[in-house]
């Protein structure tokens, strides 16, 4: 089977793009870590990644916990 690339990105991608540029350096620390804690690990690995987290951010895990669920349902929009 062809598979055909697409090298153009689409609408969403370039839009998301120009969201991110936008944020501030704070805002831009708190979405990397959140995706870092998005990353594929062990469960052990995981629960240092949010304890972590948590101190960079000055929350605590629970809070860190929140903030990624937040992420998993509403995207950027909901941080």
């Amino acid at each position: 089977m062809l598979e055909i690339q697409n090298d153009k990105p689409n609408d969403d991608e370039v839009e998301d793009s120009e969201i991110i540029t936008q944020l501030s350096a704070g805002d831009k620390e708190l979405l990397e870590l959140i995706q870092k804690l998005l990353e594929p690990c062990d469960r052990i690995t995981y629960g240092e990644r949010q304890r972590e987290v948590a101190a960079k951010l000055g929350k605590s895990v629970r809070t860190v916990r929140r903030l990624v669920k937040k992420w998993e349902e509403q995207g950027l929009a909901g941080l």
